[in-house]
């Protein structure tokens, strides 16, 4: 791979790479330094949860004189991507960086406080413990390896724990170019106040895009501590989506501090405490709503009418709230059949009942606050969620 690389490495400006061993990335990671000096964003794909560290592995010096590097996508469970100084990016320059794959606490706060210029962020924290359990006698020698020149951000630590310790700024950190930013949390629940620590003390003024995800339908991860700790320090929230809350999240007392919301987009596994949720909606005003997407997660078709029922009055809720919005544009719903084991149902929703209930959403809730088409209803089984960002649904709530 490597031998491919070299001839034209100095005139890369994007650099891709899927693997499907980790052991291929070693020969790039030892390229000398300035090797492309054109580099505008690089992609690293592995396709593995394993990953054998050589502690001969000289420092890596492949990612200096990088200058132009802005856009780096990150996808692979390993110890090393953990040690941000065995993996020395340029994290200050980056405008864009997505983390694919989970990464430990530690990683992400000590990784979040070197990127202040960021456009776009992605991350998803795990919070397991023995998160890297096998290589742990390994991570630490790392962690306590030269690497030439590095500069730590100025932090305090709490909790002494490798995985899951967080590295939280002693001054308020404001991230003053950040537009999107992508959130996913899964694994224990009794990290959250580490978590709304580190939250108090960043800032984000320009954000107008926010994903929040909490874990999956069957064991979401309690996000309401975190999201109180966010929401009042995001003034320009345009579009938000929440995915898989918790019981314990009121939305009202959340969704008040963001009057300005343009988009909103739910996912809930199919259960009564999401209809609850869903429920404690009804009562938000919205002033500048355009849209509205639902994503349910069912496990038996015979809730769905509930759910429909309550996307509805939702709708009309916020519409009698504020009778003089003329904005309001669009209402999606997703229907997706939960399963843990075994194929899912070709026919768990009926084309006949989608259309019904189609039918029952435009005859209830068109009016002249809505344009023509303005409802969508799918119950198509993704394959991905990559179908679900990039297929027909504008607003991705996943």
């Amino acid at each position: 791979m490597v031998k491919c690389i070299i001839p034209f490495a100095h005139r890369l400006s994007k650099l891709s790479l899927h693997l499907t061993s980790p052991e291929l990335l070693i020969p790039f990671l030892t390229l000398p330094s300035g090797t492309m000096p054109l580099l505008k964003t690089l992609i690293l794909l592995i396709n593995s949860n394993v990953f054998n560290i050589r502690l001969d592995l000289p420092p890596v010096k492949v990612f200096d004189g990088t200058p132009q590097l802005k856009t780096v996508i990150l996808g692979m469970s390993s110890p090393i991507i953990s040690i941000p100084k065995r993996f020395p990016l340029a994290w200050s320059q980056l405008t864009c960086l997505k983390f694919e794959e989970p990464i430990r606490l530690r990683t992400f706060s000590e990784i979040i406080c070197q990127c202040t210029q960021l456009e776009v962020a992605a991350f998803h924290i795990s919070l397991h413990l023995g998160f890297f359990e096998e290589d742990t006698d390994d991570v630490d020698e790392l962690e306590n390896s030269d690497n030439g020149d590095y500069n730590a951000p100025d932090y305090v630590m709490q909790d002494d724990n490798d995985d899951t310790s967080i590295l939280i700024p002693q001054e308020l950190l404001t991230f003053s170019h950040l537009k999107s930013l992508r959130l996913a949390f899964t694994g224990r629940r009794d990290f959250d106040q580490l978590l709304t620590n580190a939250f108090a003390m960043l800032c984000f003024p320009t954000v107008e895009s926010l994903e929040l995800i909490g874990g999956g339908a069957t064991n979401p991860y309690p996000l309401a501590n975190i999201m109180a700790s966010i929401f009042p320090s995001l003034p320009s929230l345009r579009h938000l989506s929440l995915a898989y809350m918790d019981s314990q999240i009121e939305p009202r007392s959340l969704l008040t501090l963001c009057p300005e919301l343009e988009s909103l987009a739910l996912r809930f596994s199919g259960t009564v405490d999401g209809l609850a949720l869903l429920r404690s909606c009804h009562d938000i005003t919205f002033k500048h709503l355009t849209s509205f997407a639902l994503g349910v997660d069912l496990t038996y078709s015979s809730i769905l009418d509930d759910y429909v029922e309550e996307f509805c009055a939702c709708i009309e809720a916020w519409l009698y709230q504020c009778p003089h919005c003329k904005q309001f544009q669009k209402a999606y719903m997703h229907i997706c059949e939960d399963k843990d084991e075994g194929r899912y149902s070709d026919n768990f929703v009926s084309a006949q009942e989608a259309s019904k209930f189609l039918e029952y959403m435009e005859t209830r809730l068109m009016r002249d606050v809505l344009v023509p088409g303005a409802f969508e209803l799918h119950t198509k089984q993704l394959e991905s969620y990559d179908e679900l960002e990039n297929g027909y649904n504008p607003y991705k709530f996943i």
